[in-house]
């Protein structure tokens, strides 16, 4: 309980940090996929049973398409949520993620074969505290994780779109701009 209570507190601080501040330092410039490849590895240390496959898209022809400016510890902590929120929510504790680039832009798909989210769901995920229906009685969680992703994505000039299918799975899109 009290690492909970730690953690909530630590993402609400993080909440009100990115949206005090804004866009953030946008003169830092940092491979997204280096950013990818460490969050994933930070979360198997903690969580062994999670399977995160990644997978570049022939679209990537330079390392420059997927260098972008920001901190990378926001982006960190964002990818991480979107990879755990996938694992957790999958039976199978998986996520696939890819990495594309489309029009000047880094697009990172994740994509879980989890319960999903109901369209009248979507668009509130992104309010703090809020929970949908089917995720209260799956997986313990605050509903802190998404709107802190979508304040750090957008701090950077960055998107974020979810698409699911009940019972079928969850595909959330982000897209960065490239530098």
């Amino acid at each position: 309980d009290i690492k909970a209570l730690i953690d909530l507190s630590n993402r609400l601080l993080m909440i009100a940090r990115t949206s005090a501040e804004g866009p953030g330092n946008l003169n830092k410039k940092i491979r997204i996929d280096e950013v990818v490849w460490q969050a994933r590895e930070e979360l198997l240390h903690f969580k062994k049973d999670y399977q995160i496959q990644i997978s570049l898209n022939d679209s990537l022809t330079d390392i420059d398409q997927m260098v972008v400016a920001g901190d990378e510890h926001l982006l960190k902590v964002a990818i991480s949520n979107l990879m755990d929120n996938a694992c957790k929510y999958s039976p199978d504790h998986s996520v696939n993620i890819s990495l594309h680039h489309v029009d000047k832009n880094i697009k990172i798909v994740f994509e879980d074969k989890g319960i999903g989210i109901a369209e009248k769901d979507i668009e509130k995920v992104f309010e703090p505290f809020y929970r949908a229906g089917n995720a209260l009685a799956h997986a313990s969680g605050s509903g802190i994780g998404l709107p802190l992703v979508n304040q750090i994505i957008r701090n950077y000039n960055g998107k974020i779109e979810i698409k699911s299918d009940m019972g079928i799975g969850t595909t959330v899109t982000v897209l960065l701009p490239t530098n």
